[in-house]
């Protein structure tokens, strides 16, 4: 056989390899689609009925813009992450909106603790809040690890956990649309402590999808 016949033997089932997203595109595409379903999710479920009147609260709008950015943050991160050598201490950026929206709760729920003999009559059941959370953010998930899986993650567990807590944030972001209740027992048990559970979630989904 000679050289010639040898390569194009070899070179006969090549395919031409589709170029992959850039992180941009990637993170782009994703808020598009998971704010798509979200309003269709919470079309299907129905807004909260003061939605109208907390829309000129300031802080039901700062908690609004909080959860926003912690999702575009957290997303940046995860699809950031897919590309060799750019990691940086900026990855860990994103837990900055997430203590804040836990400190403020627990700082109210302490305070109503204080002046209180049975702060536990002030939970109000929100099993259903949870479930809507989890729903919520399902989607979002989904597409986020499909596109992830396109490329090539320089730190899987890393982008299981943000890729997981941006989804989770969509859940929640649509939750407070949802649900009327703001009592911050309410809010850390129902609304809080299932982002933070789907995100740390995350390290497990990195370590088994995206593993070398």
């Amino acid at each position: 056989m000679t050289p010639v016949k040898y390569l194009e033997d070899l070179c006969k089932d090549i395919k031409p390899v589709t170029r992959p997203l850039t992180h941009g595109k990637m993170m782009s595409l994703w808020l598009s689609l998971s704010f798509f379903v979200l309003v269709l999710g919470i079309s299907f479920l129905g807004l909260r009925n003061d939605l109208w009147k907390q829309l000129s609260n300031l802080s039901f709008i700062g908690e609004l813009l909080l959860l926003l950015v912690l999702s575009i943050s957290a997303s940046f991160v995860a699809f950031k992450s897919c590309i060799p050598s750019k990691r940086h201490w900026g990855y860990y950026s994103f837990i900055i909106p997430l203590l804040v929206w836990i400190s403020v709760y627990a700082y109210k729920a302490y305070q109503l603790a204080t002046i209180s003999d049975l702060p536990s009559t002030m939970v109000t059941s929100g099993m259903t809040c949870s479930t809507y959370s989890f729903l919520l953010s399902l989607l979002p998930l989904s597409i986020g690890l499909s596109l992830i899986q396109t490329s090539r993650c320089v730190s899987p567990k890393l982008t299981g956990v943000t890729v997981s807590f941006a989804s989770a944030t969509i859940g929640g972001l649509g939750l407070i649309l949802i649900c009327s209740a703001a009592q911050p027992f309410h809010m850390l048990l129902w609304h809080i402590l299932p982002v933070i559970g789907i995100g740390c979630a995350g390290v497990i989904i990195g370590h088994t999808l995206f593993k070398w």
